[in-house]
C-alpha cells in the first residue's frame, strides 16, 4: 500500500461477492466490521459489492477489476453455506482448525 490505497486481493474479493449475493445478515458481524478485518474503508467495500452487483446482472457499478471477474466467475455457483464457510475463514471467524481449504 505505498500510494495509501489498498491493494484488493483474492480474499478481500471473495468476501465481497458474498456479501454482493448474500448480504451480511447470515455473518456474525456486519459491513462495517467486514471492512475492518480486511483493511478497508465501508465505502471502498461497498463499492465493490456495487461491482460484483453488477457481473451478476443487478444494477451496481461498471469497471469491475479483472480480479472480481475472475472470483465471480469461480465462486458465483457455490452454495451460500460453502462459500459463508471460505469467507468466515478468511475473516478469522471460525475455530482454530475449521478454516476450509479454498476450492476453485
Amino acid at each position: 500500500m505505498q500510494d495509501g490505497r489498498h491493494r484488493w486481493t483474492r480474499e478481500d474479493d471473495i468476501v465481497a461477492l458474498y456479501v454482493s449475493l448474500h448480504g451480511s445478515r447470515r455473518l456474525p458481524v456486519g459491513e462495517a466490521k467486514i471492512a475492518s478485518l480486511r483493511g478497508l474503508k465501508e465505502g471502498s467495500l461497498t463499492m465493490r459489492v456495487s461491482n460484483f452487483n453488477r457481473l451478476d446482472g443487478r444494477p451496481g457499478l461498471a469497471n469491475a477489476a479483472e480480479l472480481s471477474r475472475t472470483v465471480y466467475r469461480e465462486y458465483k455457483t457455490k452454495s451460500e453455506p460453502e462459500l459463508r464457510k471460505l469467507v468466515l475463514g478468511i475473516l478469522g471467524l471460525l475455530p482454530v482448525g475449521t478454516a476450509p481449504k479454498e476450492t476453485h
